[in-house]
């Protein structure tokens, strides 16, 4: 998927909101030298464009020169949803405020216990920054455990403002985080 320079890629539906709309990407690369999302300010009102990657055995890279402005990025469910990598090689900012504008979980590896295998890397020079109360988790909510195996390698920088980092794992599962770069997390570990 590419957004060209001066093109506009937006769901046109605000935040808080229980209605995300996701782009299934089967590819391997998405390049935005447009804008991506919209955030007139990341905390309010954002738009709902996220990201499902379909999987399995893909890694998705995400790039370009443009704004990036994501709702939500997750492992599309359904069987055999494994060896799924989205690799940060742009800065990206991850917008989801939660249903009803409290938070919730922005970037996560498990919505089916049929995913497993997921790897989330921001690369050197790059920075992803995610909205106050914005959840980097193992699991749609800090509360339960993810049912993927996750890592997580942060070799750039990753901005948590007022967010939480979750890194619970289910019985047998491997939750891994590899920091390189630098990592601000605003909320609480789990």
């Amino acid at each position: 998927l590419t957004v060209q320079s001066g093109a506009f890629l937006t769901a046109n539906v605000k935040q808080p909101t229980t209605d995300i709309r996701y782009i299934r990407i089967k590819g391997n690369t998405l390049t935005v030298d447009g804008v991506f999302g919209f955030a007139a300010n990341p905390a309010d009102s954002s738009d709902v464009l996220s990201i499902q990657v379909y999987g399995p055995n893909q890694t998705l890279t995400i790039q370009g020169t443009g704004t990036i402005n994501i709702c939500r990025i997750r492992p599309h469910n359904g069987v055999g949803r494994t060896n799924i990598g989205v690799v940060f090689d742009a800065n990206v900012t991850c917008t989801y405020i939660g249903s009803t504008g409290t938070g919730g979980a922005g970037i996560y590896a498990s919505n089916d216990v049929n995913n497993d295998s997921i790897t989330f890397t921001v690369n050197a020079g790059r920075t992803l920054t995610m909205v106050d109360q914005r959840n980097l988790a193992t699991s749609s909510s800090t509360a339960t455990n993810g049912t993927a195996s996750t890592t997580s390698n942060i070799d750039g920088t990753v901005n948590m403002l007022g967010g939480n980092l979750n890194l619970r794992g289910a019985a047998g599962k491997s939750i891994v985080l590899n920091v390189a770069g630098t990592l601000n997390v605003g909320g609480s570990v789990y």
